[in-house]
């Protein structure tokens, strides 16, 4: 993977599990009344998951967000360590 622009993606594809696991394990704790409540309103499954499920994930989403944004701060090192060549180089501002 020297020298190839996946050996440099390949460490950010490892973030996916994590927020993954996290978002599941909030979906899995979201009472199940909240959504019964919001059928019996006669909202269906998509609006459902539009109007009330995703505003109570907010909070999750944008944790999931921060930690991605630290840790792909964090990668400069990476491709000077990876990318040896100057065509696969990153170009750092």
């Amino acid at each position: 993977l020297l020298n190839t622009v996946w050996g440099m993606v390949a460490p950010s594809l490892l973030m996916t599990p994590f927020a993954l696991f996290f978002l599941r394990q909030f979906f899995l704790n979201i009472p199940r009344d909240v959504e019964e409540a919001a059928m019996l309103d006669g909202a269906g499954k998509i609006r459902i998951f539009w109007r009330v499920v995703l505003p109570m994930a907010q909070g999750p989403l944008i944790t999931i967000a921060l930690i991605t944004v630290v840790w792909a701060w964090k990668d400069y090192l990476w491709p000077l360590l990876i990318g040896r060549d100057e065509s696969v180089r990153t170009v750092t501002v």
